[in-house]
């Protein structure tokens, strides 16, 4: 039986229908564009009045609570699963119209489904618009505007989740570097992994130069104190660096001054 998505994750007869991959893959749905202050229990009452419900989460920021806009729901029964597609997708919610799908677990198919969208509008753009241009291109599974958490305003970067690779990526070709219609600024548009690498690698980078500025600091400080010392004691002898910020002081006879006195 079709779903009412139109999309590719409709059960299909298994030669072992017993089994709990199978029928795990059959209950379980991932529920999208839910509204941000719907409740868990509020979700619960609707997916209920189809059938016994297992399991029921909205996803959220573990710190802020903030609500990801999607969640799941488990069926007890399969036939269940099938009756609340196709009666609740589509269902409209306060501002939001839900879609329900079946969720699949996680693997190899769902890499390089998730792209990184920035440089959208900061103040005006809205998840209609967003579904609009990159719906052309394939089935869209989840999205996420991000908003600043005092003002409320979108901060002009955004995460969609298409069905499939290629939809991905097809998305990625037409619309990276576009400027959308009635905009003025292209939009940039690339795979959220390669986004979470190169910030990695950024990071890497800055961490690397704070440490060899914390230690450049830690040298001239020791030396600016040598030199102090010197100047009351003209036998205190060398300052080596050893290892931020340690040092050793050897007494000798005389001091060459015009030699480093950091080494």
């Amino acid at each position: 039986m079709a779903s009412a998505t139109g999309s590719d994750h409709t059960p299909s007869s298994s030669p072992n229908p017993g089994s709990s991959c199978d029928d795990s893959s059959r209950t379980n749905l991932i529920i999208n564009y839910l509204p941000q202050n719907l409740t868990e229990s509020e979700l619960f009452k609707m997916f209920v009045t189809i059938g016994t419900v297992t399991n029921c989460k909205i996803m959220r920021d573990f710190r802020t609570g903030y609500s990801y806009g999607f969640g799941f729901v488990n069926y007890q029964k399969a036939d269940d699963a099938i009756r609340a597609i196709q009666t609740l997708n589509g269902l409209q919610i306060q501002n939001k119209r839900i879609k329900v799908s079946y969720a699949r677990p996680p693997g190899e198919d769902r890499k390089e489904t998730n792209l990184y969208v920035t440089n959208l509008p900061s103040r005006d753009v809205t998840e209609d618009e967003l579904t609009n241009i990159f719906s052309a291109h394939g089935n869209i599974v989840q999205m996420n505007l991000l908003k600043d958490k005092i003002t409320g305003m979108p901060r002009g970067v955004a995460f969609v989740r298409f069905d499939k690779r290629e939809e991905a990526l097809a998305a990625i070709e037409h619309l990276n570097g576009t400027i959308p219609h009635g905009r003025t600024n292209p939009i940039s548009v690339k795979i959220a992994e390669e986004h979470g690498k190169q910030k990695a690698a950024y990071f890497a980078g800055w961490e690397a130069g704070r440490q060899q500025a914390r230690r450049k600091c830690i040298e001239i400080f020791f030396k600016y104190i040598f030199l102090v010392m010197l100047e009351d004691n003209p036998k205190v002898g060398w300052l080596t660096m050893v290892d931020m910020g340690v040092v050793m002081v050897a007494e000798a006879e005389e001091v060459d001054t015009t030699t480093p006195v950091c080494r």
